[in-house]
């Protein structure tokens, strides 16, 4: 009878990985997967060979920087992953029928500048500023209390970012340059249509970056349901 990888011996091997700087759940779970099975094939032509002292060996087959290779290029293939399916999401916002939302949202805020007197367009401009930050901080408590629902770390679903630095960099030279002359964001003054353009698109971002990172929760919760608080019915 072949010897196999006891539950026991498992949850040690996901310990084991922990222990080698590896804290995330879904790749500890490949990691195991490979080490499980080196083990056992090694135990059909060894079979008295101890659990531990094999795992050991195996682990120094990796080299002198352990798991660190592989970690490193299980992250570069997430980022890669990860940033085309965010722009997934962005782009929706600039194919049909969605870039009528997009186009409305900018005609929006051009109209209610309009309605207002000249003098304060400045001010519904930073307004909009504003309310980016509001947004912003809006989605990141979303995705927080996501993230909150998982009992183990994902290298999946590691890491909130945050896209408005730009905007808010630009915000600061807006604020400079209206405050040294108030028609450069006039209407038909190309850093006033800047303005609009940044603030749509910034706009658009944060609800896109949100309904994917919603859609990373759930992929995750899909794979590794372990690593998720359960529900209870």
């Amino acid at each position: 009878m072949e010897r196999t990888v006891s539950k026991e011996q498992t949850d040690w091997l996901y310990k084991f990985c922990a222990r080698h700087y590896v804290p995330w759940y879904d790749l500890q779970t490949e990691l195991v997967d490979h080490l499980a099975s080196a083990v056992e094939q090694r135990w059909q032509t060894e079979p008295n060979a101890p659990f531990e002292a094999t795992v050991e060996q195996i682990h120094r087959s990796f080299g002198v920087a352990g798991f660190a290779p592989v970690v490193a290029e299980k992250q570069r293939q997430l980022e890669k992953s990860n940033r085309r399916l965010r722009l997934q999401f962005f782009k929706q916002y600039f194919t049909l029928p969605k870039v009528a939302v997009t186009l409305l949202l900018a005609a929006a805020l051009h109209f209610l500048c309009t309605l207002m007197p000249q003098n304060i367009w400045w001010t519904v401009l930073a307004a909009a500023f504003i309310g980016l930050v509001v947004l912003e901080m809006y989605y990141l408590a979303r995705m927080a209390r996501l993230k909150k629902q998982q009992t183990r770390q994902l290298l999946l679903t590691n890491g909130l970012q945050h896209y408005l630095i730009f905007v808010m960099l630009y915000g600061q030279f807006w604020i400079s340059n209206r405050i040294g002359d108030e028609n450069n964001f006039q209407i038909g003054n190309w850093r006033y249509y800047l303005t609009i353009a940044i603030i749509t698109v910034a706009s658009v971002g944060l609800h896109s970056y949100y309904a994917y990172y919603k859609a990373l929760h759930q992929k995750a919760l899909s794979l590794y349901p372990q690593a998720f608080k359960k529900v209870v019915a």
